[in-house]
């Protein structure tokens, strides 16, 4: 999705969640509901998908993330390809 793409639709989801709710809080209550159950179903999708080990205090948790879902998010690969090796030493 493109960065515009998803500036348009979260900011029309806003606008309409503004005109929805007279209060300020109430449209920050739902868009703190609809976060929690987006990053819920984001790491259940992970859990699903990865073979990740199980982490036993809170600085693992965020290592095992920082190494394996920052990869994911930017798309890098884990070992660089042979190919860029090569143009590199050139």
């Amino acid at each position: 999705m493109s960065r515009e793409l998803f500036v348009l639709t979260y900011g029309a989801l806003v606008a309409q969640l503004c005109k929805d709710y007279e209060k300020d809080e109430d449209v920050n209550k739902y868009l703190d509901r609809m976060g929690y159950g987006i990053g819920i179903r984001l790491i259940e999708d992970f859990l699903a998908r990865s073979a990740v080990r199980k982490c036993h205090s809170y600085s693992e948790i965020a290592d095992m993330i920082a190494q394996t879902v920052g990869r994911t998010l930017a798309e890098v690969p884990d070992k660089p390809h042979v190919a860029v090796l090569e143009q590199q030493q050139i």
